[in-house]
Order: C-alpha cells, then sequence, then structure tokens
C-alpha cells in the first residue's frame, strides 16, 4: 500500500480548517486577506506538489518487484513498517463491524 503524503491540491480549499477559521466571526477583510492566504502560504511551503504526490504511486507502478508486494511505502518511495496496531486482528474487526455500522442502510 501506499501513503501519498500530504499533497498541495484542491482538496484543501474549503477544508475543514478553512470553514473553522470561516466561523470564528471575524471580519471578512482579516479572513480574506490575512488569515486564508497565511494558511495557504504554510500549506504551499510544507505540503508536496501534486507531480511530487504521484512520485511513489508511479515508482511502485513502474519500478518496484513483485517480491516487494504487499508492503508499506509513504513519500518519497521509502518503505516503511507497518505501525503494530495494523496486525491486531481484534482491533481490525471491531473496525470493520464499526464500519459496517456507519455505512449500514446506505448501499
Amino acid at each position: 500500500s501506499v501513503h501519498p503524503g500530504m499533497v498541495a491540491t484542491g482538496i484543501w480549499e474549503g477544508n475543514v480548517a478553512q470553514e473553522k477559521i470561516e466561523s470564528w466571526e471575524l471580519s471578512p477583510w482579516l479572513i480574506d486577506n490575512m488569515l486564508l492566504p497565511a494558511f495557504r502560504s504554510l500549506r504551499d511551503q510544507v505540503m508536496w506538489t501534486a507531480s511530487q504526490g504521484a512520485w511513489t504511486q508511479t515508482y511502485l507502478a513502474t519500478q518496484v518487484p513483485k517480491s516487494d508486494s504487499g508492503k508499506y511505502f509513504h513519500p518519497i518511495n521509502r518503505q516503511v513498517a507497518w505501525h503494530e496496531m495494523a496486525n491486531d486482528e481484534t482491533l481490525e474487526k471491531r473496525f470493520w463491524d464499526f464500519s459496517m455500522q456507519l455505512v449500514e442502510g446506505q448501499c
């Protein structure tokens, strides 16, 4: 499996953080001219670009031998160990049951 990392795409526009800022009942000018530009600047400095976010997936699709199947990769092209909780079958069952409850009647 692969984690693309935090990628600066349009998904961050209108996200929870932006909605939270807008809910602070501050001046629209302050929000539009100070807070949101600062948030976007920080986002652009610490997140991967869209093309950088695709590096790991592209690498895995084209370069990794089949013997690496089932391993976990994180940006950029780094194989990392599973967290010990990922092997907890009891937790896995609890999560599955909880997920099924969330979608019950939705399909």
